[in-house]
């Protein structure tokens, strides 16, 4: 009898278990060891956000990669990574910096008008 039916899937539910414990590992170390009073707050901060960031976007696709014994490409395939077009990136920072600035605007309307009431 076959207890694991599609090994992908086991090693997809592996992984996730292995980020689980590798994010519990990271908030110990950095509470036992104090990071905000070793370094300034705010650096302790930004480095605490890009140790979890890079280890939960890089730390799946390396896993996957071993564990699946595939090469870089079927594994940038299997999780939908594909090759964005210039025109493609081109468009996607037009609508991010008009929505930001449009957002901006928006702000600074409803800000103006709740001081106009006294908040």
């Amino acid at each position: 009898m076959k207890i694991i039916q599609n090994k992908k899937v086991f090693y997809s539910g592996l992984i996730y278990l292995i980020l689980v414990v590798v994010f519990i590992a990271i908030r110990l170390f950095w509470q036992y060891f104090d990071m905000t009073k070793v370094l300034d707050p705010s650096i302790s901060d930004l480095l605490f956000t890009i140790l979890l960031q890079t280890s939960f976007i890089l730390l799946p696709l390396v896993l996957y990669k071993v564990l699946c014994k595939q090469n870089a490409k079927q594994t940038m395939n299997r999780f939908f990574f594909h090759k964005v077009s210039l025109k493609t990136i081109g468009i996607s920072l037009l609508i991010g910096v008009l929505t930001y600035i449009i957002v901006i605007y928006i702000s600074t309307f409803w800000y103006t008008i709740l001081e106009l009431f006294g908040y």
